[in-house]
């Protein structure tokens, strides 16, 4: 499939499928996106949630559905390491068919960060099917499977699902694809997309989860928020 990395309206890089007409991340600002839906809507709520501020939680696992270019990983991390908090990250990247370690390179997110440039090329190269530690108490582990061939048994606390949309990928957002992850969701988990699709919503209803049409990022009306409440 021929691949171009392209320039988005707030000077960050993505990639474009060029075959499927689509994009790793919005046109309209690959970082901006990223920022609003993952960090400000998802890991950032999710941390001002009671069992995280009284320090009842000592661990978090974050699953990330379609691991992508690494910008949610490396806004993450970045996010995480500016934080006083004496908790442990599980960080988990599934994707089926990923990015080259090259390419994650070339897209030169951590210009946009305090991370250190070594540490996230390390994270990129790190291989897949492995889990790796990285300074802060942070692990990653990278899945190249199938959504629905994920069996961890884990609890997740954040869902970022981050997978190319319906129209390209209809088989990852069907009711069955998403209780792969929600199912695992333990109370006062969250999760977020940036898809706000009407049947992606019941769908999330249905397994149970409350969920909330956020304002979207740029260019975008609407993004999803569930939450696990028991």
């Amino acid at each position: 499939m021929r691949r171009n990395i392209i320039t988005t309206s707030d000077g960050s890089k993505t990639i474009q499928l060029v075959d499927w007409n689509e994009q790793y991340h919005s046109v309209h600002g690959a970082l901006a996106e990223a920022r609003h839906v993952f960090l400000k809507n998802g890991l950032a709520y999710r941390l001002q949630a009671e069992d995280i501020v009284e320090k009842d939680k000592q661990k978090i696992h974050i699953v990330e559905m379609g691991l992508g270019t690494g910008l949610n990983l490396l806004l993450t991390y970045d996010f995480l390491s500016t934080k006083e908090l004496d908790l442990e990250v599980n960080y988990t990247g599934i994707d089926k068919f990923p990015v080259s370690t090259e390419e994650q390179v070339q897209l030169n997110y951590e210009q946009f960060t305090a991370v250190n440039t070594n540490s996230f090329k390390e994270m990129c190269g790190q291989p897949w099917d492995s889990k790796e530690m990285y300074a802060g108490k942070f692990s990653l582990e990278k899945r190249q499977i199938d959504l629905l061939e994920y069996s961890d048994k884990e609890p997740v606390d954040l869902v970022y699902f981050d997978a190319f949309g319906p129209r390209v990928q209809p088989e990852l957002w069907t009711e069955e694809s998403l209780n792969v992850l929600v199912s695992r969701m333990s109370a006062n988990a969250v999760f977020v997309t940036y898809c706000a699709k009407g049947d992606v919503r019941r769908s999330l209803q249905n397994l149970g989860l409350r969920v909330e049409r956020l304002p979207g990022p740029p260019g975008k009306r609407e993004m999803l928020r569930g939450i696990k409440e028991n």
